[in-house]
């Protein structure tokens, strides 16, 4: 058996899988993103602007290619790992497995963490940070530095009016000198599912870690400024997920109003199952279980 994370989208990447399909082996293709895939309402200008870069321009035609000859392969034994229903009606015709989205694979381990107060975690990303590879000339310039103050400054007024204390879960691609961005805030490295399930609130980004979120029925914000918003390719996903959630997405740039107290209570239970349903799958069984149940019990 082998478990496969190659998309075709360049000659190299179709060769490889070529060759897999020859092979008289069960072959496991990742396909649970645990967020969902969306259109994007591209403006003139952004599609304008992704035309005159060539070089973008030539791989995205690449892509394209190799990914319809994919189409031609003919495998003896594909799965598609998948993770809800949507991608069940997305692929009614090829072999699924029901697993789960990757972090509800992880175990929690509580020993990690020894926090005895209330407190809310923010769900760091590397987006803001200047961390994040480059997805294309439509992707937003954030200025780190300008995010950052406006970060801390939120987080002030947060904690003065919520009487609980920030505490960060750093990016896993984050490194150590991250902690200087955050004040004497505490930074913790590898538990986020651990600090979320322990919080009292959570404030994230787009992120997948939105998984922990509706696992522990969590209230949370989805916090975002003027500059993520700033071009179709992330507000359209923020903003979706934000509404596929029930999450209020809060603009820092903005004070908190006076409904805040009852905000940071609430928590639409129906549509976090309804994502869960849709997008994550159940957490009764790791997709290692579910893997393993299939091919060799």
């Amino acid at each position: 058996m082998l478990i496969n994370g190659v998309n075709s989208i360049n000659s190299t990447s179709f060769l490889l899988l070529k060759f897999l399909s020859l092979q008289n082996i069960n072959i496991i293709h990742i396909n649970n993103p645990g967020i969902p895939k969306i259109f994007i309402n591209k403006t003139f200008y952004e599609r304008f602007a992704e035309v005159i870069n060539i070089e973008y321009l030539i791989l995205t035609i690449k892509k394209k290619i190799f990914n319809y000859l994919f189409k031609f392969l003919n495998f003896q034994n594909l799965y598609y790992l998948i993770s809800g229903t949507i991608q069940q009606k997305e692929l009614r015709n090829k072999k699924k497995i029901n697993g789960v989205c990757w972090d509800f694979s992880k175990k929690k381990n509580l020993e990690k963490i020894n926090k005895k107060k209330n407190y809310a975690v923010y769900v760091q990303s590397t987006l803001n940070t200047g961390d994040a590879p480059i997805l294309g000339p439509n992707q937003m310039k954030i200025n780190k530095d300008v995010w950052l103050k406006k970060l801390n400054k939120f987080f002030d007024e947060f904690e003065k009016k919520s009487n609980l204390k920030i505490i960060i879960s750093a990016h896993p691609k984050s490194k150590n000198n991250i902690k200087k961005y955050f004040k004497k805030r505490n930074v913790y490295f590898n538990i986020t599912q651990e600090l979320v399930y322990k919080s009292k609130f959570v404030l994230i980004e787009g992120s997948s870690a939105i998984s922990f979120v509706i696992k522990y029925l969590k209230p949370a914000f989805m916090i975002y400024s003027d500059q993520q918003v700033s071009r179709s390719y992330y507000r359209d996903q923020f903003f979706h997920i934000s509404k596929s959630t029930g999450i209020y997405a809060h603009n820092i740039e903005n004070p908190l109003n006076n409904t805040f107290k009852k905000k940071i209570k609430f928590i639409n239970k129906k549509k976090y199952r309804t994502f869960q349903r849709e997008y994550l799958g159940n957490p009764k069984f790791s997709n290692y279980e579910i893997i393993n149940k299939k091919f060799f019990n």
